[in-house]
């Protein structure tokens, strides 16, 4: 993988959260996982970063806590008939696109209306969830 200091610097901004030592899945165990069942979610909840290589997995072990299980986010449904705008954090996108910049070329974008939106490159996937606006917004735009 080209660039993989700064991806590598890059996802840690991104994730923003080192997980304890005692917490982490033992080397051994992480390294024996299929890629895709390798996720890193940052401290709010906010991103997941999936691996989909080999490769990868190395770039999120830290960020991996035995405690947390995340195997569902890569199910997520996307209804492609649905319309409509969704808001997504601007300071967690624009880090995914710094990433993708130095991972690949190309870059695969699946949305729907309020669900997380889904940027995929060669080596991850990344989920990003909409901003929840809260009932103050609402009633200043009212």
């Amino acid at each position: 993988m080209d660039n993989e200091f700064i991806i590598a610097k890059l996802i840690d901004k991104l994730i923003n959260r080192d997980i304890p030592f005692d917490r982490r899945i033992p080397m051994k165990e992480y390294i024996e996982r299929e890629p895709q069942s390798c996720i890193a979610v940052d401290a709010g909840h906010v991103v997941a970063v999936v691996a989909k290589t080999e490769e990868a997995k190395y770039f999120l072990w830290r960020f991996i806590d035995r405690e947390d299980d995340y195997a569902k986010v890569i199910n997520i449904p996307y209804n492609r008939t649905t319309l409509g705008a969704t808001k997504y954090p601007i300071e967690y996108l624009s880090k995914i696109i710094e990433i993708a910049k130095y991972d690949t070329d190309n870059v695969k974008i699946t949305m729907s209306k309020d669900y997380p939106i889904k940027i995929e490159t060669v080596n991850f996937i990344f989920y990003l969830a909409p901003r929840v606006e809260d009932d103050t917004e609402q009633e200043v735009e009212a």
